[in-house]
């Protein structure tokens, strides 16, 4: 399935072949992708993180099993829920394994909601093969286990700017239509919905450490390295200068994942700790450094696709990942 997926973005967007790793779902109920989702959980979080491949001809698809929700999350989840600011869940992955997963790693009690990719659902109770735009909805977590569908569909995937379109439609109403107070995040998947909202105070990025300059997880933490190196921010100096608090959280991949009390990131198979992917990331940060640039302006010109030739381009490589961005704190 995942050599496939790979294969089918030769010849279509990621979103494309996205949807169609969905219909593989085709045909099965809620309650059986539900506990097929949450078995697979269990399973791979006694599994230490491990490299495996398989090759069909010419191509090779790799990837890395085991799973882990930390207990510094756990506690996060808990302490923000203690404090009265509902946590949600916006995945562009299918609905019913990310409510497995809140359920599996101990995170109902904390969660507020889920919000995710949506597959139609027939007369029968079985997923189709075409996306919900009309009738998918989020999930409400019932208190004590279990789960309520919402009333409010999405009528997006929850991708990119999807994740902004689905919190607006979704979540946003719940609350006098206000936007979220803090987001998390890794990639380009997250970008929009951690700068656009102007109700956001501060944003935490995983550091993959594996992201080029042309993801939007090297972007957020260029800018994170950015806000605390150079501007000095911490939570108030950031509110005070109308700006997101940036964050950069590293990890340990190897093992059973786990964070690390730094910024820095060990990626799996290795043992020396890093920041970035490489120079591309570095040099990038430099420009930033020399022309004193504002969080706005790095983030609405450096997330536009740009080819290295490109007239406009001051650094001699390509950068972005956006066509197009409705801007920084624009909502």
């Amino acid at each position: 399935m995942g050599h496939m997926y790979d294969f089918l973005q030769d010849f279509m967007t990621a979103d494309e072949a996205y949807l169609w790793v969905l219909g593989w779902f085709s045909g099965m109920t809620e309650e059986e992708l539900y506990d097929l989702a949450r078995r697979s959980h269990t399973e791979y979080s006694r599994v230490e993180t491990r490299r495996r491949s398989w090759t069909l001809g010419e191509r090779t698809h790799s990837w890395i099993d085991g799973v882990a929700v930390t207990d510094n999350l756990r506690e996060l989840w808990k302490a923000l829920n203690d404090n009265g600011i509902d946590v949600w869940v916006c995945s562009a992955s299918p609905v019913m394994p990310v409510l497995a997963a809140v359920d599996a790693f101990g995170l109902h009690d904390m969660c507020r909601g889920v919000v995710a990719m949506t597959m139609s659902i027939d007369s029968t109770g079985r997923f189709g093969s075409t996306y919900d735009y009309e009738t998918g909805y989020g999930f409400h977590a019932i208190p004590g286990g279990g789960w309520e569908r919402g009333t409010l569909p999405t009528r997006t995937q929850t991708m990119s700017q999807g994740k902004v379109t689905s919190i607006v439609n979704s979540i946003a109403p719940e609350y006098s239509g206000r936007g979220p107070l803090a987001g998390f995040m890794d990639s380009t998947g997250d970008f929009c919905f951690c700068t656009e909202f102007s109700s956001l105070k501060l944003a935490l990025c995983f550091n993959r450490a594996d992201r080029k300059v042309t993801d939007g997880g090297a972007l957020i933490a260029e800018t994170a390295v950015y806000e605390r190196d150079v501007l000095g921010y911490d939570l108030k100096k950031a509110a005070a200068a109308g700006d997101v608090l940036y964050l950069l959280q590293g990890r340990d991949e190897n093992g059973l994942r786990s964070l690390r009390p730094s910024n820095l990131t060990i990626r799996f198979g290795e043992t020396v700790q890093k920041l970035f992917r490489g120079a591309e990331n570095e040099a990038q940060l430099e420009y930033f450094k020399q022309n004193n640039l504002t969080v706005k302006e790095i983030l609405e010109r450096f997330c536009i696709e740009t080819e290295a030739d490109d007239a406009s381009n001051p650094l001699g490589f390509k950068y972005g990942f956006l066509s197009d961005y409705p801007g920084y704190r624009s909502l």
